[in-house]
C-alpha cells in the first residue's frame, strides 16, 4: 500500500471522527419528533459520514495529494 493511500485513509478517518465529534452536541431529537430513536442515530451516521466526505476533499484541495 502506497504511502499517499494510507494519509488519505487516515484524513478520511480523523475528519470522520471530528464530525462525528461535532455533531454529538446537536440535538437531533428535538426537531425530528421521531419515536424510533435508530432512525435518528441513522441520520446522525449519514451526516457525519457526508460532512466527513466534504471536509477531507477540502484538506486534499488544500494540500498537494490532489
Amino acid at each position: 500500500m502506497r504511502v499517499e493511500t494510507m494519509i488519505e485513509y487516515f484524513v478520511y478517518f480523523a475528519s470522520f471522527c471530528l464530525c462525528m465529534y461535532a455533531l454529538s452536541s446537536v440535538k437531533f431529537d428535538k426537531f425530528t419528533h421521531v419515536s424510533n430513536p435508530t432512525k435518528v442515530q441513522l441520520l446522525w451516521i449519514l451526516l457525519s459520514t457526508g460532512l466527513a466526505y466534504v471536509v477531507s476533499q477540502f484538506i486534499f484541495a488544500l494540500t498537494i495529494y490532489r
